[in-house]
């Protein structure tokens, strides 16, 4: 679960959003919410894109390279900026509870390794550069992958 600081500044966020009218819509849905946060100062930062409030069975969005996908309902789009350099990542959870990604030179393709999750949960850079993803499962609890630089690796319990 995400802090109460992370959902203090994610209403927050939403509510200036409102007021201000919101940014221009890059999405076939109206476009959801979203709020930045920082892992650490010099690893990643996350931006949530958010579901819509009123969703039946799923939802498109489509990232800043125009690659659409389709999302569960109860499940948000996560944007990794990976060593804060532009190096730009997004995660997300199909309705058959597959997990996506996608990147400048690909559209939204399938993570490796047969993993199955309710949602995105975070993401990290650790030691030697590992880049880690983390997805939360509806009664198994949070799964992480790692990229070590070739690829993500297996999914294993974190």
């Amino acid at each position: 679960m995400k802090s109460l600081t992370w959902a203090a500044t994610a209403i927050t966020a939403a509510l200036a959003t409102v007021l201000s009218g919101g940014p221009a819509a890059a999405v076939d849905a109206p476009q959801p919410a979203t709020t930045t946060s920082s892992a650490a100062a010099t690893d990643v930062t996350i931006t949530w894109h958010w579901r819509p409030t009123s969703c039946g069975t799923s939802w498109t969005y489509r990232d800043r390279w125009g690659h659409t996908g389709t999302f569960k309902c109860s499940s948000d789009v996560m944007e990794v900026n990976w060593y804060n350099s532009g190096r730009i990542e997004y995660f997300g959870v199909a309705p058959n509870r597959t997990i996506w990604h996608s990147w400048a030179t690909s559209g939204w393709t399938l993570m490796p390794h047969n993993g199955l999750a309710d949602g995105p949960d975070g993401a990290w850079v650790r030691y030697g550069n590992v880049r880690t993803v983390r997805v939360y499962v509806s009664g198994s609890g949070y799964w992480c992958s790692d990229d070590a630089g070739s690829g993500w690796g297996a999914w294993w319990k974190c």
